[in-house]
């Protein structure tokens, strides 16, 4: 996929490095970038990491040096920058996940008893921009409130999570990995890669309280590689037409092809006013072993569904 520069439009909102003057965002790479400055030339290659800004030169993967003002390809479908740019309107929540102050003060959004667990305490490793998260023991998570002072901080009928991840596991490892959970008891809507009960798909748990309900992309139309980073986009619309699919899930701004789509509207409570949403794992005292396992990066919550 070429790295492309997205625009924010009516009816689409991206985290793609937005046009210059408006700040960049989140670029996947296949090769070659285009910095502000005039067009970058990477050869193809692995799937390296390489600034895409404007200004700068550099060189990604295996690829060659980029052109004034460009930048040089990251190869091989590797993501290239997970920015902390400038914010659409319709972002509920934006946490950089670079320090305890990211989660306590995050970028949009409310740090009102926001907190986090992790041992070593405070684990913040080098990502992809500054420092990212890492999960990869029990009992670790990081937690916001759904609702501060009336104001939600997820829409459970229609939105969208979009960060970056850096597993440290094969996705057909057996093991399931906890990504992120909003619990609106009885209802419930929970990202996860599953175990291999679960066929080891990449998948999204949902329920009003009546019954569970599943979306689940099977192994071999995803790959999640340990320490490759990846861009992971989660979108749902619970209000969509019959026979149009609620859920959609992209690596890198690719569609994954859900075999057996679930379509039609389906009736999501309001977010709870009590509750809290979850990243790296579903809750505080669920079963700590199924923890993201990875690093993650620029984690943001959307009220309304997109399209990356």
């Amino acid at each position: 996929m070429n790295p492309q520069r997205c625009s924010l439009t009516s009816g689409i909102l991206c985290l793609a490095a937005l046009i210059a003057g408006c700040g960049s965002e989140f670029q996947s790479s296949s090769g070659t970038a285009a910095g502000g400055g005039g067009p970058g030339t990477g050869g193809a290659g692995g799937s390296g990491v390489g600034d895409a800004g404007g200004g700068g030169t550099g060189s990604g993967g295996a690829g060659g040096a980029g052109g004034a003002g460009g930048a040089g390809g990251a190869g091989g479908g590797g993501i290239t920058r997970c920015d902390s740019g400038s914010a659409p309107a319709n972002i509920l929540l934006w946490t950089t996940l670079n320090d305890a102050t990211a989660i306590t003060t995050p970028k949009v959004g409310s740090g009102t008893d926001a907190a986090f667990a992790t041992s070593p305490a405070g684990d913040f490793v080098p990502a992809l921009v500054g420092s990212g998260l890492q999960i990869n023991d029990a009992g670790e998570w990081v937690r916001f409130r759904q609702v501060d002072a009336d104001l939600p901080q997820i829409n459970l009928q229609q939105g969208a999570i979009d960060f970056c991840y850096r597993p440290d596991y094969e996705h057909t490892d057996g093991v399931a990995h906890n990504l992120f959970a909003v619990n609106a008891v009885p209802a419930y809507l929970r990202i996860r890669k599953a175990a291999a009960s679960n066929g080891n798909g990449l998948q999204v748990n949902y329920s009003n309280g009546n019954g569970l309900l599943d979306t689940s992309i099977p192994p071999a139309n995803y790959e999640l590689v340990p320490g490759t980073w990846y861009r992971i986009t989660i979108s749902w619309d619970f209000t969509v037409a019959l026979g149009e699919p609620r859920i959609h899930l992209y690596i890198n701004g690719t569609e994954l092809e859900d075999p057996a789509p679930l379509t039609g509207p389906y009736p999501m409570p309001p977010a709870s006013v009590d509750g809290f949403m979850y990243i790296g794992a579903f809750s505080e005292t669920g079963n700590p072993t199924w923890n993201a396992l990875g690093v993650i990066d620029e984690f943001v919550v959307y009220n309304s569904a997109v399209t990356p």
